[in-house]
């Protein structure tokens, strides 16, 4: 279990990385322009991320981050109701959605 959650939490944060570094080299190399949005959708992420806008790159990277742990978590929840401990895995499910509640709520 100990080596597939880090698999996860590993790619997670190598791929928020790197959406962070494609956003900035977006930014230096396109001569985009880097203004500040302050709220966007998935959808204006997603066209975003196909027309190459740096600022869309860089909150897709900013919410791949956010998203990782909450897999991992998820993995860990899985795992355990497979194993059955219901005791962990019922845990695992509160701190979920614990988080779900302030990521949507933001803050």
């Amino acid at each position: 279990m100990e080596r597939n959650l880090s698999v996860v939490l590993k790619s997670g944060g190598l791929l928020s990385v790197a959406l962070m570094i494609i956003g900035i080299g977006e930014g230096l190399f396109l001569h985009a322009d880097m203004e500040h949005t302050p709220y966007t959708d998935l959808g204006e992420m997603f066209s975003g991320l196909v027309s190459f806008d740096p600022v869309q790159t860089l909150y897709a990277g900013v919410l791949v981050l956010i998203i990782t742990p909450l897999c991992g978590l998820f993995y860990m929840m899985v795992h355990f109701l497979m194993k059955g401990s219901f005791r962990y895995s019922l845990m695992c499910l509160i701190i979920f959605l614990m988080l779900a509640i302030v990521i949507v709520q933001g803050g």
